[in-house]
């Protein structure tokens, strides 16, 4: 969680208070690392050098050493404890462990406000797709990702890395037959991806798209402007409500499949926990592959901890009986509200 404005300033600071941290971004004062030798030295402001149990705190950090521009934090319970550029120019945050722990759980709190603005999002792509209006060409981006669960993209990871998403997809990259999409592409760490999904609308989006050609990316308008991550984050973010992003549409993908898979699973009397974890696992496995993630990022990241925790009580058999799919969202999706909600 980098913040980039007043709102996100604010929010990070009041989340560093509740986990008991200073709130310290990297651009307050801080330490300096610099090459010398085969080692590095470690200065405050003014070349000032750092006190031998200062030294001893900073190489507990485990910084590693192609970073560059470093800056360390001044203070062991600072919330962002150091950051730098890596080998491919993207800057890197190291967190507090404790800043990271309530950072995720405020995440998932906000995962319930986003799926409750799910309705209304999808809805306007909807309308947006009909309308042949220049916002069709994002609503379909939305849609893709909503659907595939596909990352952003951006054009610098494209450029860098040759790693394809959503905004940086070109027409080889996508087959459209009748009502089925198929992706293949690149993704991120040089994984190739493989993806498949049936609806009947996006088909005919991405079809049109590819039919008009309008760039050398898939999402580029008729005036040739190209549908870049801030452009979809932007488009998100006016239609389901502040701060939110393609990150939340791709957790809440996660957990609602998590879900999903999960909520018809009966488990009998003599069901051990052991056994049940081996489910789970399952579960996050197919959620991780949407997303090409690996379970574990998939796990840590993207999964509501009270999906999993809904499940090993036994309290989601029953959210999941109560749920019913409506126009908007799935049955998957209908009791993942419910768990959200803390519903009994």
């Amino acid at each position: 969680m980098a913040p980039t404005g007043p709102a996100e300033t604010t929010e990070a600071a009041a989340l560093a208070r509740r986990a008991g941290l200073k709130y310290l971004p990297d651009d307050r004062p801080g330490i300096r690392r610099q090459r010398r030798g085969k080692g590095f030295s470690y200065t405050r402001s003014g070349d000032r050098p750092v006190s031998a149990r200062e030294r001893e705190r900073v190489r507990g950090l485990v910084i590693p050493p192609a970073w560059r521009d470093v800056w360390i934090a001044p203070e062991p319970d600072a919330h962002l404890l150091a950051t730098g550029f890596d080998e491919m120019g993207r800057k890197q945050y190291l967190y507090h462990a404790d800043w990271r722990q309530a950072a995720d759980a405020a995440k998932f709190v906000r995962l319930g406000a986003f799926g409750r603005a799910l309705t209304k999002l999808r809805r306007r792509v909807a309308d947006d797709i009909a309308s042949k209006s220049p916002e069709r060409v994002c609503a379909a981006a939305v849609l893709l990702v909503d659907e595939t669960l596909i990352r952003p993209g951006s054009r610098r990871h494209y450029r860098t890395m040759a790693s394809v998403g959503a905004t940086t997809l070109q027409a080889k990259h996508v087959d459209v037959k009748r009502d089925l999409v198929v992706l293949d592409f690149v993704g991120k760490g040089g994984a190739e991806q493989h993806l498949e999904v049936r609806d009947r609308v996006l088909a005919r989006a991405l079809s049109d798209l590819i039919d008009e050609g309008h760039g050398s990316t898939l999402f580029t308008t008729e005036d040739g402007d190209t549908i870049d991550e801030s452009l979809l984050n932007a488009y998100i973010e006016r239609n389901a409500g502040p701060g939110f992003t393609a990150k939340d549409l791709r957790t809440w993908g996660a957990t609602s499949t998590v879900v999903g898979e999960l909520g018809p699973f009966q488990a009998g009397a003599d069901s051990t926990e052991k056994a049940l974890e081996a489910v789970v696992r399952e579960a996050i496995e197919t959620a991780a592959e949407a997303l090409g993630n690996t379970p574990t990022v998939c796990r840590a990241s993207y999964v509501a901890p009270s999906a999993i925790e809904s499940f090993m009580s036994g309290a989601l058999a029953g959210h999941w009986q109560a749920s019913r799919a409506g126009k908007w969202l799935s049955r998957a999706e209908r009791a993942t509200e419910r768990v959200l909600a803390g519903e009994p």
